[in-house]
Protein backbone atom coordinates (compact mmCIF):
# COMPACT_ATOMS: atom_id res chain seq x y z
CA UNK A 1 0.00 0.00 0.00
CA UNK A 2 1.06 3.65 -1.15
CA UNK A 3 0.44 6.54 0.51
CA UNK A 4 0.57 10.49 0.31
CA UNK A 5 0.77 12.49 3.64
CA UNK A 6 0.74 16.43 3.53
CA UNK A 7 0.79 18.90 6.22
CA UNK A 8 3.11 21.81 6.83
CA UNK A 9 4.46 20.80 10.20
CA UNK A 10 7.99 19.37 10.46
CA UNK A 11 7.39 17.95 14.06
CA UNK A 12 3.90 16.48 12.61
CA UNK A 13 5.67 14.65 9.64
CA UNK A 14 8.40 13.45 12.04
CA UNK A 15 5.86 11.77 14.06
CA UNK A 16 4.31 10.17 10.86
CA UNK A 17 7.34 8.43 9.68
CA UNK A 18 7.51 7.45 13.43
CA UNK A 19 4.39 5.98 13.44
CA UNK A 20 4.99 4.46 9.55
CA UNK A 21 8.37 2.81 10.42
CA UNK A 22 6.45 1.38 13.38
CA UNK A 23 3.64 -0.34 11.77
CA UNK A 24 5.68 -1.43 8.91
CA UNK A 25 2.72 -1.83 6.97
CA UNK A 26 2.85 0.61 3.73
CA UNK A 27 5.11 3.15 1.88
CA UNK A 28 4.64 6.80 1.30
CA UNK A 29 5.89 9.87 -0.26
CA UNK A 30 5.84 13.38 2.10
CA UNK A 31 4.71 16.65 0.65
CA UNK A 32 4.24 20.17 2.54
CA UNK A 33 1.78 22.25 0.34
CA UNK A 34 -0.10 21.72 -2.37
CA UNK A 35 2.31 22.20 -5.21
CA UNK A 36 5.00 19.49 -4.14
CA UNK A 37 1.54 16.94 -3.33
CA UNK A 38 0.46 18.18 -6.82
CA UNK A 39 3.83 17.19 -8.80
CA UNK A 40 3.98 13.95 -6.83
CA UNK A 41 0.53 12.73 -7.91
CA UNK A 42 1.21 13.58 -11.35
CA UNK A 43 3.92 10.89 -11.20
CA UNK A 44 2.46 8.42 -8.20
CA UNK A 45 -0.47 6.05 -8.06
CA UNK A 46 -1.35 6.45 -4.23
CA UNK A 47 -3.85 4.36 -2.57
CA UNK A 48 -4.65 6.62 0.27
CA UNK A 49 -3.80 10.38 0.44
CA UNK A 50 -3.96 11.71 4.21
CA UNK A 51 -4.06 15.67 4.32
CA UNK A 52 -4.28 18.24 6.92
CA UNK A 53 -6.94 20.60 6.18
CA UNK A 54 -5.07 23.86 5.22
CA UNK A 55 -2.10 23.31 2.35
CA UNK A 56 -0.10 26.81 2.19
CA UNK A 57 -0.30 28.95 -0.91
CA UNK A 58 -4.13 29.73 -0.14
CA UNK A 59 -5.25 26.05 -0.94
CA UNK A 60 -7.20 23.48 1.12
CA UNK A 61 -7.60 19.94 1.18
CA UNK A 62 -10.83 19.56 -0.87
CA UNK A 63 -8.42 21.57 -3.61
CA UNK A 64 -7.11 18.24 -4.25
CA UNK A 65 -10.11 16.12 -4.67
CA UNK A 66 -10.34 17.23 -8.88
CA UNK A 67 -6.75 15.80 -9.30
CA UNK A 68 -7.40 12.31 -6.97
CA UNK A 69 -9.78 10.32 -9.45
CA UNK A 70 -10.83 7.68 -7.03
CA UNK A 71 -8.03 7.52 -4.34
CA UNK A 72 -9.61 8.46 -1.35
CA UNK A 73 -8.57 11.62 0.93
CA UNK A 74 -8.87 11.61 4.76
CA UNK A 75 -8.11 15.10 6.78
CA UNK A 76 -5.84 14.45 9.62
CA UNK A 77 -6.77 17.83 11.25
CA UNK A 78 -5.10 20.24 13.82
CA UNK A 79 -8.27 22.66 13.93
CA UNK A 80 -10.80 22.95 16.62
CA UNK A 81 -13.59 23.88 14.29
CA UNK A 82 -15.22 20.65 12.89
CA UNK A 83 -17.90 22.73 10.16
CA UNK A 84 -15.29 23.08 7.78
CA UNK A 85 -14.67 19.31 8.59
CA UNK A 86 -18.09 18.54 7.90
CA UNK A 87 -18.71 20.40 4.58
CA UNK A 88 -15.14 19.01 3.04
CA UNK A 89 -17.02 15.52 3.83
CA UNK A 90 -19.90 16.91 1.81
CA UNK A 91 -17.73 17.61 -0.83
CA UNK A 92 -16.13 14.19 -1.14
CA UNK A 93 -13.37 13.80 1.11
CA UNK A 94 -14.36 10.19 3.24
CA UNK A 95 -13.38 12.02 6.62
CA UNK A 96 -11.19 13.49 9.03
CA UNK A 97 -9.17 12.44 12.23
CA UNK A 98 -8.28 14.78 14.65
CA UNK A 99 -3.99 15.29 15.47
CA UNK A 100 -2.52 13.56 16.85
CA UNK A 101 -2.90 10.35 14.80
CA UNK A 102 -2.58 7.01 16.25
CA UNK A 103 -1.56 3.41 15.52
CA UNK A 104 -4.98 2.70 16.40
CA UNK A 105 -6.21 4.84 13.77
CA UNK A 106 -3.83 4.74 11.17
CA UNK A 107 -4.70 0.83 11.17
CA UNK A 108 -8.07 1.73 10.24
CA UNK A 109 -7.58 4.29 7.57
CA UNK A 110 -5.10 1.57 5.61
CA UNK A 111 -8.13 -1.09 5.93
CA UNK A 112 -10.75 1.00 4.98
CA UNK A 113 -10.58 4.24 4.78
CA UNK A 114 -14.01 5.18 4.55
CA UNK A 115 -14.26 4.39 7.98
CA UNK A 116 -12.94 7.74 9.06
CA UNK A 117 -14.72 8.84 11.66
CA UNK A 118 -16.50 12.58 11.54
CA UNK A 119 -15.82 13.05 15.31
CA UNK A 120 -14.44 15.49 17.80
CA UNK A 121 -11.44 13.39 19.20
CA UNK A 122 -10.13 16.09 20.33
CA UNK A 123 -8.45 14.81 23.73
CA UNK A 124 -4.71 15.27 24.47
CA UNK A 125 -4.42 11.98 25.99
CA UNK A 126 -0.79 13.15 27.08
CA UNK A 127 -2.81 15.00 29.51
CA UNK A 128 -4.66 12.21 30.90
CA UNK A 129 -3.94 11.88 35.05
CA UNK A 130 -5.82 10.50 38.10
CA UNK A 131 -8.75 12.25 40.15
CA UNK A 132 -8.76 10.29 43.34
CA UNK A 133 -11.46 12.43 44.38
CA UNK A 134 -14.55 9.55 44.62
CA UNK A 135 -12.39 7.05 46.13
CA UNK A 136 -11.04 9.62 48.94
CA UNK A 137 -15.37 10.79 49.69
CA UNK A 138 -15.20 7.09 50.51
CA UNK A 139 -12.27 7.42 52.72
CA UNK A 140 -10.17 4.01 51.31
CA UNK A 141 -6.62 3.75 52.63
CA UNK A 142 -3.57 3.34 50.18
CA UNK A 143 -3.81 -0.01 50.11
CA UNK A 144 -7.28 0.00 48.58
CA UNK A 145 -6.32 2.85 46.02
CA UNK A 146 -3.54 0.26 45.25
CA UNK A 147 -5.76 -2.76 44.61
CA UNK A 148 -7.93 -0.24 42.70
CA UNK A 149 -4.92 0.36 40.64
CA UNK A 150 -3.92 -2.67 40.21
CA UNK A 151 -6.94 -4.56 39.03
CA UNK A 152 -7.12 -2.41 36.08
CA UNK A 153 -3.22 -3.06 35.42
CA UNK A 154 -4.60 -6.90 35.25
CA UNK A 155 -7.83 -6.67 33.59
CA UNK A 156 -7.77 -3.84 30.98
CA UNK A 157 -4.78 -5.72 28.42
CA UNK A 158 -7.62 -8.53 27.29
CA UNK A 159 -10.27 -5.75 26.99
CA UNK A 160 -8.39 -4.11 24.75
CA UNK A 161 -7.22 -6.91 23.00
CA UNK A 162 -10.89 -8.20 22.37
CA UNK A 163 -11.85 -4.55 21.08
CA UNK A 164 -8.91 -4.80 18.55
CA UNK A 165 -10.23 -7.86 17.25
CA UNK A 166 -13.86 -6.95 17.26
CA UNK A 167 -13.35 -3.64 15.54
CA UNK A 168 -12.53 -4.46 12.48
CA UNK A 169 -15.85 -6.87 11.88
CA UNK A 170 -17.78 -3.69 13.20
CA UNK A 171 -19.18 -5.90 16.18
CA UNK A 172 -20.55 -2.83 18.18
CA UNK A 173 -22.90 -4.78 20.54
CA UNK A 174 -19.45 -6.65 21.70
CA UNK A 175 -17.66 -3.56 21.92
CA UNK A 176 -20.32 -2.33 23.88
CA UNK A 177 -20.36 -4.59 26.41
CA UNK A 178 -16.52 -4.11 26.46
CA UNK A 179 -16.76 -0.61 26.98
CA UNK A 180 -19.62 -0.76 29.36
CA UNK A 181 -17.81 -3.10 31.79
CA UNK A 182 -14.67 -0.46 31.43
CA UNK A 183 -16.89 2.40 32.99
CA UNK A 184 -16.67 1.64 36.76
CA UNK A 185 -12.84 1.63 36.75
CA UNK A 186 -12.37 4.82 35.04
CA UNK A 187 -15.17 6.08 37.50
CA UNK A 188 -13.34 4.69 39.89
CA UNK A 189 -9.82 6.36 38.95
CA UNK A 190 -11.15 8.92 38.44
CA UNK A 191 -10.39 9.22 34.10
CA UNK A 192 -13.04 11.38 33.47
CA UNK A 193 -12.59 12.15 29.66
CA UNK A 194 -11.99 8.28 29.20
CA UNK A 195 -15.37 7.68 31.15
CA UNK A 196 -17.00 10.30 29.05
CA UNK A 197 -15.48 9.12 25.89
CA UNK A 198 -16.82 5.60 26.80
CA UNK A 199 -20.49 6.87 27.48
CA UNK A 200 -20.42 8.45 23.51
CA UNK A 201 -19.11 5.13 21.66
CA UNK A 202 -21.83 3.15 24.06
CA UNK A 203 -24.62 5.42 23.07
CA UNK A 204 -23.58 5.22 19.36
CA UNK A 205 -23.53 1.72 19.20
CA UNK A 206 -27.25 1.19 20.68
CA UNK A 207 -27.89 4.32 17.47
CA UNK A 208 -27.21 2.45 14.15
CA UNK A 209 -27.43 6.10 12.04
CA UNK A 210 -24.33 6.88 14.55
CA UNK A 211 -22.16 3.64 13.60
CA UNK A 212 -19.73 5.55 11.06
CA UNK A 213 -19.07 7.49 14.00
CA UNK A 214 -17.08 5.02 15.89
CA UNK A 215 -14.00 3.68 13.96
CA UNK A 216 -12.61 6.56 15.13
CA UNK A 217 -14.10 7.01 18.78
CA UNK A 218 -13.16 3.74 19.27
CA UNK A 219 -9.84 3.78 18.21
CA UNK A 220 -8.90 7.18 19.86
CA UNK A 221 -10.37 5.08 23.15
CA UNK A 222 -7.91 2.32 23.27
CA UNK A 223 -5.23 4.83 22.50
CA UNK A 224 -5.92 6.29 25.88
CA UNK A 225 -6.93 3.17 27.75
CA UNK A 226 -3.01 2.45 26.59
CA UNK A 227 -2.45 5.75 28.17
CA UNK A 228 -3.81 4.92 31.35
CA UNK A 229 -1.92 1.83 31.50
CA UNK A 230 1.07 3.23 31.21
CA UNK A 231 0.49 6.01 33.60
CA UNK A 232 -0.87 3.06 36.13
CA UNK A 233 2.29 0.82 35.92
CA UNK A 234 4.03 4.49 36.75
CA UNK A 235 1.86 4.99 40.08
CA UNK A 236 2.21 1.71 40.67
CA UNK A 237 6.03 1.69 40.49
CA UNK A 238 6.75 4.79 42.15
CA UNK A 239 4.30 4.01 45.19
CA UNK A 240 6.05 0.71 45.74
CA UNK A 241 9.74 2.20 45.85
Amino acid sequence: MHLLYIDDDEVDLLVFQRLAGKMNQFTYDLAENFSQALALMKTHSYDLVLSDFFLGEGRQATDLLPHLGQTPLVIVSGQADVAPLDQAVEQGVKGYYFKPLSIESLAILLTTPERAARAGLKTDWKELDFDFSYLDELEVDQAFRLQVLGLFREMTPLALEKTRELLPDNQWEAIQAIVHRSKSNLRYLGLHALLDLADEIEDDCGRPYRHHLLPGKVAHWLTGMERALEKTQELLHTTNR
